[in-house]
């Protein structure tokens, strides 16, 4: 069905009445019937916090929790159920208590993917392959990003494979990129979704073929556990060699052109921080006619370049008090992303943004790394 996941909230909430707090606090609420301090109070016996870890007190305070509708002890009691931690396995209280939690408003979607799992596996319930792509459909679309991950993970699968719907590669596809694009409560990304898409950018599924993405791919998802054995069939694989040493050549020549932006980028530093007023009209007249003469082709749209120092100005008029502190930082991403990028990191840069033709381009791409204007 599911991995079990004994961790009780997503996260620490700094917002909760018992953040931070004693196990004496929490008992004392917890007894009088508080349901999220009796959620809490279990955590501390299943791990050991300030007493000794005690899996029957555990289960005892999830169960309280959970009949309260405290939507993390149901989840959590389910996973106890399915895993036959702390309790005797037993799928059907493990389905019993996900159902629970995924009929509530902020099921955040890990409730409705587990009991999604409990349908397509026929653990707890009979197989029924529709009510799981319901399941996962719900999940996919809201919620604890977790959750949401691994639903949509499951939609790709279900498309992939023909599970409750028609096969269909371009839409396993779309679910599987949507997984792999969504960081979750940790700000990581998932590596199994990563794997799969780069599966299938390997083999043409559903999307057009492209080696070089999928390396990229397989390079971000190295810790699941067949990334780097796909990874290497793919780079050693013959019929791989001309694609991946022309972009070898590619990958260099494209350093080498970010490496001439900011060499640009020192000359508008100093026309932004050096210049009287009259000394930059007259460095526009010459910066002008070197680009009409060719000398500086990157800057191959004045007009553009014109209008977004005037887009500067406005920024800096309007905002004197963050502008020097957010140019500064920027310089130094700048510099830092320039001289630290792995190769694995520019290959993937070049892959999303090359070619790049104009410095206007970098300027306004909002998820690039030279993004500062606004």
């Amino acid at each position: 069905m599911s991995e079990p996941i004994i961790s009780g909230y997503p996260y620490e909430n700094p917002y909760s009445l018992y953040f931070g707090r004693r196990i004496s606090f929490i008992q004392k609420k917890a007894e009088q019937g508080d349901a999220e301090a009796q959620f809490q109070l279990a955590r501390y016996y299943y791990w050991g916090w300030e007493t000794e870890r005690d899996p029957a007190k555990a289960v005892e305070w999830y169960t309280k929790a959970a009949e309260q509708g405290d939507v993390w002890a149901q989840i959590n009691l389910g996973d106890l159920y399915y895993s036959g931690n702390c309790v005797e396995k037993d799928y059907s209280k493990a389905v019993e208590w996900y159902t629970k939690a995924a009929e509530q408003k902020w099921g955040w979607g890990l409730g409705q993917y587990k009991l999604g799992m409990g349908y397509l596996n026929g653990e707890g319930v009979p197989q029924d392959y529709k009510m799981a792509l319901k399941m996962f459909l719900k999940a996919a679309k809201k919620g604890y990003k977790d959750g949401q991950i691994k639903a949509q993970i499951a939609l790709g699968d279900c498309y992939k494979n023909g599970k409750g719907v028609k096969k269909n590669s371009k839409k396993a596809v779309e679910w599987y990129t949507k997984a792999a694009e969504l960081h979750n409560k940790d700000n990581e990304y998932n590596k199994e979704a990563q794997y799969k898409l780069a599966k299938c950018y390997e083999d043409g599924f559903g999307v057009e073929k492209d080696i070089i993405k999928a390396k990229i791919l397989y390079r971000k998802a190295i810790d699941y556990p067949e990334a780097s054995k796909s990874l290497n069939d793919l780079l050693s694989n013959p019929a791989n060699a001309e694609i991946l040493k022309k972009h070898k050549k590619d990958l260099k020549e494209y350093k080498e052109k970010v490496g001439e932006y900011y060499n640009a980028y020192s000359m508008v530093d100093k026309w932004f921080n050096d210049f009287s007023d009259e000394d930059r009209e007259k460095y526009m007249e010459q910066f002008e006619t070197m680009i009409i003469n060719g000398e500086y082709t990157i800057f191959t749209y004045n007009d553009v370049l014109k209008k977004r120092i005037k887009d500067f100005e406005e920024y800096k008029k309007n905002n004197p008090n963050s502008f020097q502190k957010r140019y500064s930082m920027s310089k130094r991403k700048i510099r830092k992303w320039i001289s630290e990028t792995s190769d694995e990191e520019w290959e993937e840069y070049m892959q999303k943004y090359a070619p790049v033709v104009a410095v206007e381009e970098i300027l306004h791409h909002q998820d690039s790394s030279f993004w500062w204007i606004y």
